[in-house]
Formats: C-alpha cells, structure tokens, sequence
C-alpha cells in the first residue's frame, strides 16, 4: 500500500469515498507513487506483488482501477478499494488517454473469427456460498449479481444461477443484449475480470488456492462442456462468430428492406387503381350532373312557354 494507506482493513464503506479516497489521490499527484512507467504504459502501485502482467495500457489500467474500487467483494479490503478509486480518479484527472477509446467489435480478424455463445452470454464461477440451516448451501441470487454488475457499468440482462443435488452450485451464466452493444458490455466484463487476474486463464491454472468470483465470457469450449454449464449454454443459444452474425443481420436488414419495397409497390398499386376508380366516377358523376341540368333546364322552360 502507499504511503497513506490506513493500516486497518475494517474501514467502513460508507469511509471510501472520503477521507482515504482523498489522501491516496492527493499522494499520486505529489509523485508519491509511479503510475505511468513509460509513453504508452502504466502500472498499479497497489498490486506491486502480482506475478502476473503489471503493464498496462492506458484503458486497461482505468478498468482494473474500476473493478477493484467499484468491486462489492468482501476479499477485498476497504482500504484496497478506496487506494483503487483514488487511482482511477487520478487516472481520469490528470493523465491523458494515450491508448486511445477501447477496441470495437470491428476491429481485429482473430476477434471476428472466435466462436462466442450468441446470445452473448458471460460465465460466473466460484460464487460464494454458506451453508443454510437446513444444512444446503445458498449464495448471492441473481438478481443482485445482475444489479452488482449493472453498477460496474455491463448492463447485463439477467443472471441464472444454477443448482445441484446441494442447492446452489456456485456457478451462474449472465446474459446480455443481443446486440452490439450488448457484445461490448460482455467483452468489457470480461476484460475487467481477466486485468482483475480472475478471468477464466486463472481459474484454470494450478498455480494458487482460488477466491472470489472468477468470470469471462462464453465461448465454443464452454458451450460444448459436458457439465450444468455447457447444459445451460445449450438450451440458451447456439455458437457463432461476429462475422457471422454481422452477415445475419445484413441478410435480415436486406430482407426488411425487400419487405418494405414490396409493400410500398403494392400500396401505390392500390392507390393508383383507387385514383382511376376515383377520375372515372367523377366522370359519371359530371355526365349525370349535366344531365340533371339540361332536364332542369327543359323543365323550367316548359313551364315557362306553357
């Protein structure tokens, strides 16, 4: 921790966003900290011990400083969570954004070409759980993890959690828009959870004891696991690649727009008979109404002579 970090890790949360906020942030304007190590990278000065990448990019640091700070897990320490908000608000004040915006769904063969579950699903693994008195095991319902990950800016539709023989399994999939937007908010999850070194590489990997939610986003390997998981994958959608789909939708925006075509040649076939309808019973009616007229007309002068 800096300088200024609080020794007790029972600060309250309502303490975060105020005095240990304020006195991290002043310390990395001071310099007290090193926080970009060169033109185009940065490092955390919180996480100095993670065996892991410590360079980032300019986005991915501003996430990794978002999803600890804005984090609602309780390994994390309060005093962790405000030196992270304090990092992100230094990040945001006063360095500039050298990266650049993040990368679209546009940009990249590799990205276009992997197979994700559509729709676009997220995985959730390693959910806390406690035992009940009934003696079966409960955790976070759905809904709050869909509202706790709504906060964190993912906008996640809906979040099922799944059962076992044992109640809950600790395991739950998290469903997105089936639109790009919804693509972004599911690749932007996944990417908080993997500069957060809980994506899906470090839950496989045999390296530590695990903790704490680990997440990424579904892919072909997860949709074709022989578990709840892939069962649940299976029942949801089916696999495709963004190029797939961006094919799919030209197809059914081509086909929208034939449909419209088509109906507007018919409605102006209708209205062009109606028009003639309409010219030829205006005819008749100006034959009739002449006619009208001369018998009025010989009428009048009969009675007249008469």
């Amino acid at each position: 921790m800096g300088h200024y970090a609080c020794k007790d890790n029972n600060i309250k949360a309502t303490q975060i966003s105020g005095w240990h906020v304020h006195k991290s942030y002043e310390a990395l304007k001071n310099g007290s900290h090193i926080v970009k190590t060169s033109e185009m990278t940065f490092s955390c000065p919180y996480c100095p011990n993670k065996k892991r990448k410590r360079d980032y990019v300019y986005r991915e640091i501003l996430e990794h400083a978002s999803g600890v700070g804005k984090s609602s897990s309780q390994k994390r320490s309060a005093t962790e969570k405000a030196n992270h908000l304090a990092l992100m608000k230094y990040l945001e004040k006063d360095l500039m954004n050298v990266d650049g915006p993040p990368k679209t769904v546009d940009e990249g063969n590799t990205l276009f070409e992997e197979q994700f579950v559509w729709p676009w699903t997220g995985i959730l693994v390693n959910i806390p759980t406690r035992q009940a008195e009934d003696g079966c095991c409960v955790g976070e319902s759905g809904s709050k993890l869909r509202d706790e990950h709504r906060s964190r800016g993912f906008n996640p539709c809906r979040v099922r959690t799944f059962l076992d023989v044992w109640a809950q399994s600790g395991t739950a999939v998290m469903e997105f828009n089936k639109d790009w937007t919804g693509l972004d908010n599911a690749l932007a999850f996944a990417r908080a959870y993997e500069l957060d070194h809980h994506g899906k590489q470090d839950w496989f990997a045999n390296t530590e004891q695990k903790s704490g939610i680990y997440a990424w986003i579904a892919r072909a390997d997860d949709y074709k696991m022989n578990n709840i998981i892939g069962e649940q994958l299976q029942k949801m959608g089916n696999i495709r690649t963004i190029s797939e789909r961006m094919k799919e939708e030209a197809q059914k925006h081509d086909k929208l727009v034939s449909w419209l075509n088509n109906t507007l040649q018919v409605k102006k076939k209708r209205l062009m008979e109606m028009e003639v309808k309409y010219n030829e019973i205006s005819r008749r009616v100006e034959i009739v109404m002449g006619e009208i007229d001369k018998l009025t007309q010989d009428h009048n002068q009969g009675i007249y002579y008469y």
